[in-house]
């Protein structure tokens, strides 16, 4: 009987290295193709993505350079005039206060040329930047319905970073100033509820209180109030609180006090007004009684008695 002869495999087949080598062979002749397609959809991806990162960098390095120009034309017309909002070397602010000029045309032209074009740049940051700046110019000239249009516009453009932090915060402080205190609330609120603004959520929360202390909302006044003393005791904000705080308790007793003031001469005027209606009725009785005594008397007299 002749023996079966045993069946080896190949050599490459028991090999892994070359079996590997070979099913990768095998898949690159059968997926080159959509390999090659997306190798291509991915450096088009990364062309693009450089080119947009070139023409942002363009556009922004555009934006300030316009801006710049037409901001330093409007320096030199306010100090011509004699003011010093915009101007560097004022040290009372960060924008500078210490004079103001006769705001007339010589002022106003460029004024609105600079205000045209931070509407064109105003998407970009250095936009925006000069929207807070321009808007406190004008505030500061009461020029103030110009300054709040301005800084609405630029608050729909405005992210969570300093500078929507504060345009917000300037906003707010603009309305609450209008008396426009639910707007105002929104605006702070757009600060107190971000991580990234935990740097001005003191000021921010102080101005949302005094905005409910206005509305007579004094609750929600006094919990924030609490808040900033208890979270911010050590800053400024956090100081006026309490100050704010022992106000409205002392409001409180005073509105108290006078309320139970009140209540005791409402009460006293109801007794002496019930007084005065039984001794008056009491007068009436009495004189009708006389009345009643005499008619008799008057009734059985005689004729020329």
């Amino acid at each position: 009987m002749a023996k079966n002869k045993k069946n080896f495999p190949e050599k490459e087949e028991r090999d892994p290295l070359a079996l590997f080598i070979k099913k990768s062979n095998d898949w690159v002749q059968e997926y080159s193709k959509a390999a090659f397609i997306a190798l291509f959809i991915g450096l088009a991806s990364f062309g693009s993505f450089l080119l947009f990162a070139y023409w942002q960098k363009q556009t922004n390095r555009a934006s300030e350079e316009s801006l710049y120009t037409a901001r330093q034309e409007l320096v030199s017309a306010e100090a011509k005039a004699g003011g010093d909002i915009l101007g560097f070397d004022s040290s009372q602010n960060f924008f500078g206060q210490s004079k103001k000029a006769k705001y007339d045309s010589s002022v106003d032209k460029p004024a609105k040329e600079y205000v045209s074009l931070i509407k064109k740049w105003i998407k970009k940051p250095a936009g925006l930047t000069a929207a807070s700046e321009i808007s406190h110019f004008f505030y500061q000239y009461d020029k103030k319905e110009e300054a709040i249009e301005l800084l609405k516009e630029a608050g729909s453009y405005k992210r969570k970073n300093l500078t929507g932090f504060l345009i917000a915060f300037q906003l707010g402080t603009y309305l609450m100033d209008r008396n426009e205190y639910d707007s105002a609330v929104k605006e702070f609120q757009f600060i107190t509820l971000s991580e990234k603004a935990k740097w001005l959520w003191p000021d921010a929360l102080i101005r949302t209180a005094l905005c409910y202390e206005r509305q007579n909302k004094l609750d929600e006044a006094k919990k924030i109030y609490k808040q900033i003393k208890n979270d911010f005791s050590d800053s400024q904000a956090g100081m006026k609180s309490m100050q704010y705080l022992n106000l409205l308790q002392i409001q409180n007793k005073i509105k108290t006090a006078s309320n139970s003031q009140k209540v005791q001469e409402v009460e006293k005027k109801m007794d002496d007004q019930l007084s005065e209606a039984l001794m008056k009725e009491k007068t009436t009785d009495t004189d009708s009684s006389l009345k009643v005594k005499e008619e008799p008397e008057i009734k059985n007299s005689k004729p020329g008695e």
